[in-house]
């Protein structure tokens, strides 16, 4: 029988503080992939010159968090940046037997999506948030 990794068991920290009202992250590393070829090749050649980090955070509104950053930023001027830390540690999965948990985290993070000011819906449920960001450098262990 295999044990899959289930993606619904972690946690998530953003500038240190847990996250309980998180509904889903994901963190993605995209290279930039550059491509030659020369006279008489049949084929190209690749390589990577780079990697590109982005996010997204979903979560449920119940801190001001995302207010702050905005308000620091019409204060300051300075962009708002933020650390957000991802474990994933299915102990009933085969990965975790061997592995352990797998912990990915992204510094220098800086929000790129809309910031919703005011959500209200006669037939919606929960306010979320959808977060999309950039990030400097990530880690993986």
């Amino acid at each position: 029988m295999r044990n899959d990794i289930s993606i619904r068991n972690g946690k998530i920290m953003l500038d240190g503080y847990t996250v309980y009202d998180g509904v889903n992250c994901t963190i993605t590393a995209t290279p930039e992939v550059q491509t030659s070829k020369c006279i008489g090749d049949k084929g190209e050649s690749s390589r990577w010159m780079d990697v590109k980090y982005t996010g997204t955070i979903t979560r449920r509104r119940a801190t001001t968090w995302l207010r702050d950053k905005l308000n620091a930023y019409l204060k300051t001027g300075k962009t708002p940046v933020f650390t957000i830390q991802g474990t994933m540690n299915d102990k009933a999965s085969d990965y975790y037997k061997k592995n352990k948990s797998i912990t990915t985290t992204a510094t220098g993070c800086v929000i790129t999506s809309d910031i919703k000011l005011l959500e209200l819906d006669v037939t919606g449920n929960f306010l979320e948030d959808q977060i999309n960001f950039n990030a400097y450098s990530v880690v993986t262990k």
